[in-house]
């Protein structure tokens, strides 16, 4: 991913954010395509991750195809680890499983 695709992203999940107005949510990442990112887009997707993080998400899921893909994430946003309630998973089935129990 490069800077440009992160930052719309980034927009994209800011304005629904935005939308519920305080309420409480979730979030599913699907990251089963993820292959990595420029060091450009894993600073703009963390600045990003902090913000959602001051926002009121009760729960992160996120899906990788494979631990190294989630390591290299970790490795350069690390607003990652100022969740409060993440946690990463292989499948979508699994993560889905795990919100639906909060």
């Amino acid at each position: 991913r490069d800077a440009q695709e992160s930052r719309g992203l980034g927009d994209v999940y800011k304005r629904q954010v935005d939308s519920l107005k305080g309420k409480a949510f979730a979030v599913l990442f699907n990251g089963i395509d993820y292959e990595g990112s420029t060091p450009a887009a894993h600073k703009i997707s963390n600045e990003y991750l902090s913000w959602v993080n001051k926002q009121n998400c009760i729960a992160w899921a996120a899906v990788y195809h494979h631990a190294i893909y989630a390591e290299m994430a970790k490795n350069e946003q690390p607003a990652m680890f100022e969740s409060k309630n993440r946690r990463e998973f292989y499948d979508i089935e699994s993560a889905k499983s795990w919100l639906a129990s909060l």
